[in-house]
């Protein structure tokens, strides 16, 4: 029994492990940060929704309930296992490594990563990201951008909105 618990827990923390190198361990947006983002993202029905690293699905949930076209990406085993009975059939949650993914479709994208990839993902976005593109990011801001709105409700988490021109 606890060979067979060791063969199940070895490739579920090695996900967790690359998951941290990648772009960030599992951390959760905290709850009660659900209404501020759907706020500060301004979903609209229809808009094509990517949550970067998506944990346990809840803001997809919350995007696809919106009636946007709601995709979060996972790599790490056990938060795509949560997310996908969580998301059910209203929106995708696909295990892949977002770095792959193409984001030009994108109207709203989500990140809560950690900030050494930001150089990174900076790139990504600019590259990517069509003009218009509303770029949320919670906690920490992007180095040479200007938010065009934050929501720094007092003890809570930063959200910042950034929207992508060219």
């Amino acid at each position: 029994m606890d060979f067979v618990l060791l063969l199940i827990l070895i490739p579920v923390l090695a996900t967790f492990a690359y998951a941290g190198m990648r772009g960030a361990p599992w951390v959760p947006t905290w709850r009660r940060d659900v209404e501020r983002f759907l706020k500060l993202a301004q979903l609209q029905p229809g808009e094509r929704f990517y949550d970067l690293g998506c944990g346990d699905g809840r803001l997809v949930r919350a995007a696809a309930d919106a009636g946007a076209i709601a995709t979060g990406f996972e790599c790490s085993l056990l938060p795509y296992f949560l997310a996908k009975p969580r998301v059910g059939r209203r929106g995708s949650v696909r295990y892949n490594d977002f770095w792959g993914v193409n984001l030009s479709d994108a109207d709203v994208v989500y990140c809560f990563l950690m900030p050494k990839v930001y150089p990174k993902l900076k790139e990504k976005l600019e590259r990517e990201c069509k003009p218009g593109t509303r770029v949320i990011l919670y906690v920490w801001h992007m180095a040479g951008w200007t938010a065009e709105a934050t929501d720094d409700t007092l003890g809570a988490p930063k959200l910042h909105r950034y929207v992508m021109r060219r």
